[in-house]
Order: C-alpha cells, then structure tokens, then sequence
C-alpha cells in the first residue's frame, strides 16, 4: 500500500471538522516538520464526499483537505471500504488523536489500536481513560506531544511496548467484551 521510502506513515483518520482541532494539527505539524521530515502523515478524511449541504455546516472542510494537498508531509487516502481502512491502519506505523478538546470520543483511535499501533493522544476528554492513563501515550503540551512523537519515532523497543499496550487495551473493545459489560451493568441497575 505504500511505497518503500523509508518514511513511517502516521495515520489521522477523524474528520476535519474545526471543532476537532484541524488547524491546530496543521500549526503543529507545520513546526514539527521544520525538525525532521522523515514521516507522512495519511489523512483519511471521513468527510469526503459529503454533500454540498452537508460542507455548509462547516466550509472550513473544504479549505482543510485543499491545505493537506498542498502540504508536503500529508496525503489524503480516502478508503472506500472497510477492508481498504483496516489495511490501511495495519500498513501505518502509528495513530494521531485529534487536537481539540471538543472530540471528545474518537472511535478511530481505537481502530488504530485494534491493529497492534499506538496511538497519541492530547491528555483530555476520553483519551486518558481510553489509553489508561499512559503517561508515554498521552500529551499535556505541544512540547510534550513533540517529544512524545520524537520516542515514539526513534525508539523501537519504547514503540514496540506502546504498540503491545495499546493493543491488549482495544481488545478490552470486542464485541464480546462490550456485551458482556453492558449486561453486567445492566443487571447491577435492575436487581
């Protein structure tokens, strides 16, 4: 799926909207690839073939996917179906979470996850409970983010316990697991 060049593919797979945090992904990336270029970010843009009215709700899409054309370190890769996503995510060296505290949920990351990759994340809204709490894993800071990003990047046994952690965490998200706990608590309220 990807062409050999060296480079690690990181994945952001949510929607462009402004409230996720769009622009603040592309100040910071813009500055952390004035320090290396060795990276590719694939966005995979959800939002893609929306209708015209649907753009209405939020023109800045738009604008977004028109920036990440004609930005060097990203590629737009719009999956038409399911299994093109998955081999997508199994193709990539790691996951984005979206930089704006108004994502509150993102069900991409943990899609990530379930293919064996971590994911980094901003220390708000689900994110620490989604990543347990994992100080490497989660980012206070756009410092912070960049030397978490920076390990993550240059450190294979630091990436290799993340990519394990991250993916004993998505399998606590299988169906089977998720139904068992719902009844759980269902029966807990009901007795």
């Amino acid at each position: 799926m990807f062409e050999d060049d060296g480079k690690k593919r990181l994945v952001y797979n949510h929607r462009l909207y402004r409230s996720y945090g769009t622009q603040e992904f592309l100040n910071f990336f813009d500055k952390f690839y004035e320090t290396r270029q060795d990276f590719e970010i694939i966005i995979t843009d959800p939002t893609q073939g929306r209708s015209a009215e649907r753009n209405k709700l939020d023109s800045a899409i738009l604008k977004f996917r028109e920036r990440f054309k004609n930005t060097p370190y990203t590629r737009i890769n719009h999956c038409k179906t399911q299994e093109e996503y998955y081999e997508l995510l199994h193709g990539s060296y790691m996951g984005l979470g979206p930089l704006k505290a108004s994502a509150l949920w993102s069900m991409s990351v943990v899609d990530v996850m379930s293919c064996g990759k971590p994911v980094l994340c901003p220390a708000y809204a689900a994110f620490p409970e989604m990543l347990r709490h994992n100080p490497h894993l989660l980012a206070n800071s756009q410092s912070d983010l960049s030397e978490k990003l920076n390990k993550l990047l240059d450190d294979p046994e630091h990436y290799g316990d993340m990519s394990n952690y991250c993916f004993e965490i998505a399998k606590e998200y299988s169906v089977d697991n998720t139904a068992d706990k719902f009844i759980e608590i269902f029966e807990s309220v009901t007795r």
